[in-house]
């Protein structure tokens, strides 16, 4: 028998509720397990606890926006992997 394919962990964050609600229900739509935040903060505690597999962060939040999150993020797990195909600044 084949061995089960665990889909990716995603964590969304994203202060717009609406946008949020569509993103995640597409994903679990497609089979993955997302955790959502409204912003950076709680997104880096749940960052930090659950471990997430890929990360889709909004740029433009009060307070602690997307780049400073990802740096935080960056700082705390400096060997994952990352893509920033729309945005070519030093801090990401």
């Amino acid at each position: 028998m084949s061995e089960s394919f665990m889909m990716p962990k995603i964590l969304v964050i994203d202060d717009n509720r609406l946008l949020s609600c569509v993103v995640c229900s597409i994903l679990e739509r497609e089979g993955h397990s997302v955790v959502l935040a409204r912003d950076g903060l709680e997104g880096l505690a749940k960052f930090r606890a659950e471990l997430p597999d890929l990360v889709i962060t909004d740029m433009l939040m009060p307070g602690l926006g997307g780049a400073g999150t990802i740096v935080e993020m960056r700082q705390e797990a400096p060997d994952t992997p990352h893509e920033s195909p729309h945005f070519e600044k030093p801090w990401l």
